[in-house]
C-alpha cells in the first residue's frame, strides 16, 4: 500500500461519522458505563458477608450505648455540680440577709443619733 492509498483511506473513514452519531456513540458508551455500575453494585450486594452486616449493627448499638452511657455520665456530673452549688447559694442568701440586717441596724442607729441631736438641740434652745 502506497502512503498516498493510505491517506485516502484514512479520510475515508474519517468522513462517515457525523455529529449525530458521535453522540450517539458517546450515549451509548454512558448507558453502557451506568449498566456496568448497575451490575458492580448487584454483584457486591449478592456476595456480601451476612456476618460484615451482623458487625457492621453491632458496632452501630455499642455506639449507641456509649453514647446513652455518656450522656448519664454528663447528667450525674450536673447534679452533682447543681448539688454542690446549693450550699453555696444557702450561703449566699444567708450573707446577704446579715449584710441587710447590718444595713438596717446602722440605719437605726443613725436615726436613733439624728433624733438624740435634735432633742438636745431643742433643749439647748429653752
Amino acid at each position: 500500500m502506497r502512503a498516498h492509498e493510505f491517506v485516502k483511506q484514512q479520510k475515508e473513514r474519517l468522513r462517515g461519522l457525523t455529529l449525530r452519531q458521535i453522540n450517539q456513540m458517546k450515549h451509548e458508551e454512558r448507558r453502557r458505563e451506568q449498566e456496568r455500575a448497575d451490575r458492580r453494585r448487584v454483584i457486591a450486594v449478592m456476595y456480601r458477608d451476612a456476618n460484615e452486616d451482623a458487625r457492621q449493627m453491632d458496632l452501630a448499638k455499642q455506639r449507641l450505648e456509649l453514647e446513652q452511657q455518656r450522656l448519664e455520665v454528663e447528667q450525674q456530673r450536673l447534679e452533682v455540680e447543681a448539688a454542690r452549688r446549693v450550699p453555696e447559694l444557702e450561703n449566699l442568701e444567708a450573707i446577704s440577709r446579715m449584710a441587710r440586717s447590718e444595713m438596717s441596724n446602722q440605719d437605726r442607729s443613725a436615726a436613733r443619733i439624728e433624733q438624740l441631736a435634735r432633742s438636745a438641740m431643742r433643749r439647748k434652745r429653752r
